[in-house]
């Protein structure tokens, strides 16, 4: 029985020490993961914009990712991530090697080393993710091991039955739970708050679980909010615009509700980069943005489509209403004082898109009738046929 006894809570012990670990083990590993498949998107939304390594804040942002890369290797034990993690790294450098020069396939070699980086992260937060759940189902395992031996500590006297039955019921009974949350975290389930209701070892551990499940929700937050935010002027991005026009042409086709597209360029764009510079250009971007949104219906849906342009979508509305919510944007715009530039202006194009046209199709048409705004003049809106 002092054998069983022993065992029973060496197991108990092991229990502890492995749940404790995996906060500095395989969940640190997934949540330094995360991070850098975080800080790689936003690289990444900005070298989409612009392939220029020598902007300060495109390499701000690749020093960022250099960090976020080595806290995952330090993380990780698993010797295909470091390996990946090192690939990654000499990619990234010869990226800024390959921005640097002018050879005639240059953006497409960048767009290729881009995807290669993507890849080596996504791969390694799998495989952190992967050994989080193999490291969470070994404590499983102990403290199954442990119920057991307690059990037949059980079946010994009544006395030890007793003393038994109050173990299990408490110590591995908030193991368990313990052990319960660790598998939903590593399963990817972020949402559940983990209770606290004890200061003894068992609640440290759920303590430190809830920590951990915040701090990976607050990562897994940060990068799907980057998926469709664009990093610049806090719109939502080219895919967040594709996604919500999807949604609406659901509705056309459903209940044969009108939807009409607004394509907006800024005018003479490029003459703010070229005599105030970029960072002049991206505040102008930022307060086009601005306005934008303020003035927007509230049933209207208000985007960055790349660049300099945008686009706004207008639900339940034909193209000649569109075309006035264009006019409202571009007089707005018109009288509002830029920082730096002083005034600056906007050309809209305006589409309705038919029953089962593709949305590539309508915002064609909408640059179109964008081009020729620019044709007439600029800062005019012109609808499409």
């Amino acid at each position: 029985m002092v054998l069983l006894a022993t065992q029973a809570w060496r197991d108990v012990e092991t229990v502890r020490r492995s749940v404790a670990q995996l906060r500095s083990g395989p969940f640190r590993a997934a949540e330094a993961g995360l991070a850098a498949q975080r800080d790689f998107l936003q690289l990444r939304l900005l070298l989409a914009e612009r392939k220029a390594p020598d902007l300060p804040h495109i390499r701000q942002r690749m020093d960022v990712v250099r960090r976020s890369l080595d806290l995952f290797d330090g993380a990780s034990t698993d010797l295909a991530v470091k390996s990946r993690v090192e690939h990654s790294s000499r990619l990234l450098l010869e990226w800024e090697l390959v921005a640097s020069g002018a050879t005639r396939d240059r953006d497409q070699r960048l767009d290729q080393l881009t995807d290669q980086i993507q890849d080596d992260v996504d791969s390694n937060v799998q495989t952190a993710q992967a050994d989080s759940e193999s490291a969470v189902n070994h404590v499983e395992s102990v403290v199954a091991r442990a119920a057991a031996w307690i059990a037949a500590l059980g079946a010994c006297t009544i006395a030890l039955g007793l003393f038994a039955g109050l173990l299990v019921n408490d110590v591995l009974r908030h193991l368990g739970l313990a052990v319960g949350h660790a598998k939903r975290i590593a399963a990817g389930d972020l949402n559940t708050v983990i209770e606290v209701r004890r200061l003894d070892e068992p609640g440290q551990l759920l303590a430190a679980l809830e920590t951990m499940r915040r701090e990976l929700n607050k990562q897994q937050t940060a990068l799907e909010r980057l998926a469709t935010i664009d990093t610049l002027t806090g719109l939502p991005n080219r895919r967040r615009l594709e996604e919500a026009c999807q949604i609406q042409m659901t509705r056309v086709k459903r209940h044969g509700e009108k939807l009409s597209v607004i394509m907006i360029d800024v005018d003479k764009f490029k003459s703010v980069n070229d005599t105030y510079g970029h960072q002049a250009g991206d505040l102008v971007l930022q307060t086009v943005a601005q306005v934008l949104d303020v003035t927007v219906r509230d049933s209207d849906f208000v985007g960055r489509w790349g660049g300099e342009e945008f686009m706004v979508l207008c639900p339940a509305t034909k193209r000649s209403d569109a075309g006035i919510v264009a006019e409202k944007l571009r007089a707005a715009i018109a009288a509002h004082d830029f920082p730096i530039v002083g005034s600056k202006t906007a050309s809209f194009g305006v589409a309705q898109l038919a029953p089962d046209e593709p949305l590539e199709h309508a915002v064609e048409r909408a640059d179109a009738a964008l081009y020729r705004a620019k044709q007439n003049g600029r800062d005019r809106v012109e609808l499409a046929d």
